[in-house]
């Protein structure tokens, strides 16, 4: 269910009240910025960091715990409802312009689906938080891929991290 996908991503690292935004930035201080986005058609989810080389291992351990902790259920109702209206809001902004009106439905026609706005909002409305624990738990970490400076790469070795991660 895309709709349970693009909601368990939101409450991960999608909305200013993530996970990933609340505890690895705001909290930890691991990252200058920490987000999620669900790639529908691959049925991914890639997040995007900013961080300082030297705490890639500790942010790639804490991106794992957070998602895990959604998978046990480690959030409120609260955050779920304010997730679902966040996201209401973005849905209702499509009415704003006929570009954007236009876009949703393209998307709509892609998918096989005639939905509006409201009737997504609708589906959001009624997922479950054992939906969402159980969309959590199907996901898993895979790759990690940096983006370095070549100032720190010299003969396929990146300086400044520790030997064990450039092999």
């Amino acid at each position: 269910n895309i709709y349970v996908d693009k909601l368990m991503t939101a409450m991960f690292g999608g909305v200013a009240t993530s996970k990933l935004f609340m505890n690895v930035r705001e909290k930890l201080q691991l990252c200058y910025s920490c987000g999620a986005s669900f790639k529908e058609y691959k049925n991914t989810i890639i997040v995007e960091s900013g961080i300082d080389k030297d705490k890639l291992n500790v942010v790639v351990d804490e991106v794992d715990k957070q998602l895990k902790s959604i998978a046990e259920g480690d959030f409120t109702d609260e955050e779920l409802n304010n997730t679902k209206l966040m996201l209401s809001g973005a849905f209702k902004s499509n009415y704003d312009s006929l570009f954007a009106l236009g876009m949703w439905y393209d998307v709509q026609h892609r998918r096989g689906t005639c939905y509006t706005p409201e009737e997504v909002i609708e589906i959001f409305n009624n997922i479950t938080r054992e939906e969402i624990m159980e969309c959590a738990a199907s996901y898993k970490l895979d790759t990690v891929f940096t983006l370095i400076p070549k100032e720190f790469v010299r003969k396929g070795r990146v300086y400044g991290l520790p030997e064990e991660d450039n092999n």
